[in-house]
């Protein structure tokens, strides 16, 4: 029994609904966008995962945007993926 909750989870109890709603939308975009750029260039979630020095299922629940993903990992998957941090994140 731990308390492991996602972060939509932890959003539903911690923002108001208007702005739960839009972090949420932004975890959906940028998950999407990770995975889509991730693939783009080839690469597998695993291969991601271990060129970023993180957890295959970090990555995995950042793309279905199950985890809100800090600063410090986005940029280590940028390089992992050998673009600037602001083409990693989604046009919204």
């Amino acid at each position: 029994p731990g308390c492991r909750q996602t972060a939509r989870e932890v959003l539903a109890i911690n923002e108001p609904a208007g702005r739960r709603a839009q972090v949420t939308d932004i975890l959906e975009e940028f998950g999407k966008h990770l995975r889509k750029v991730g693939l783009r260039k080839g690469i597998s979630q695993e291969k991601r995962a271990e060129l970023a020095s993180l957890h295959r299922t970090y990555v995995s629940s950042g793309e279905r945007d199950k985890r809100n993903i800090s600063m410090v990992n986005i940029c280590r998957l940028a390089k992992a993926l050998e673009i600037k941090v602001r083409d990693l994140m989604p046009k919204m």
